[in-house]
């Protein structure tokens, strides 16, 4: 019966010595995970109405990692200008390339109050209007989400 014990003890040792090993190597393959960068690359109408607009948001995902990721969900801030204009959530996981870059497009809605707020603001400015995302990345194979903010400046259209 103590050896039964003994060869039990030895076995359970033995078990959790590769459980915390393996774990350390899973953490080892993560801790040099660099966060994904997000930049928006557009802004299109998708559709007007009297109280609300649709708007086509295409963010441009980089992974900077020498791996594949996937990119579970992309939850994210856009403000335009310093204000918050929409925020919004990709439907569909999406695969990142290792050293590659990947367009995620989302469909956000924005009320009549917000836009004209917006559009106010801009009057002011020249032909470039600041921007900044921010949010969070959810990848496959890593518990916690990565968050990212990044910062720049866009383009306007000319107006004929």
């Amino acid at each position: 019966m103590t050896s039964f014990r003994s060869a039990c003890s030895i076995l359970t040792h033995w078990f959790f010595g590769a459980l915390v090993l393996l774990s350390l190597a899973g953490c080892q393959s993560f801790a040099s995970l660099q966060k994904p960068e997000v930049s928006l690359i557009g802004l299109q109408v998708a559709e007007i109405g009297l109280m609300e607009q649709q708007w086509q948001v295409a963010l441009r995902v980089t992974n900077p990692n020498e791996r594949e990721l996937t990119l579970k969900t992309l939850d994210y801030v856009l403000y335009v200008d310093n204000k918050k204009f929409a925020s919004g959530m990709n439907q569909s996981a999406v695969t990142l390339p290792a050293r590659g870059s990947t367009q995620v497009t989302t469909t956000v809605t924005t009320s009549l109050l917000s836009i004209l707020n917006q559009l106010s603001g801009l009057t002011n400015t020249k032909d470039e209007v600041p921007y900044r995302v921010t949010g969070t990345a959810r990848i496959t194979g890593w518990a916690l989400p990565i968050s990212f903010d990044h910062a720049s400046k866009v383009k306007l259209p000319a107006l004929q």
